[in-house]
């Protein structure tokens, strides 16, 4: 994950601008933007992001919205089960394991 460029999709033009920008007006917003930002340098990551219209993007609009039924009905193939998705500091140090012992 080091030395690497993270592009997060989303169809909330306020979370894209948040993301680019780098801040918010929100004090509670700004603690997890702080937290990205530091980890970031950290590990030398670059992120930024896009928005992609909802329209385009059925699927994730209907499972960010609860709408799991409708989803089941449109993406009958899919897991039953959410797939994990492990912590950051999880994530970034299986990388720095894996360069540092290649």
């Amino acid at each position: 994950m080091c030395n690497h460029c993270i592009v997060f999709f989303s169809d909330n033009h306020t979370v894209v601008d948040i993301i680019n920008k780098q801040t918010s007006c929100e004090p509670k917003v700004m603690v997890l933007v702080r937290r990205l930002v530091r980890n970031c340098l950290k590990y030398n990551i670059l992120f930024k992001s896009k928005h992609i219209s909802g329209v385009l993007n059925r699927e994730c609009d209907l499972l960010s919205r609860l709408q799991v039924d409708k989803f089941k009905l449109l993406v009958p193939h899919a897991d039953i089960q959410p797939t994990p998705v492990p912590t950051f500091r999880a994530a970034v140090s299986v990388f720095v394991f894996s360069k540092i012992t290649k």
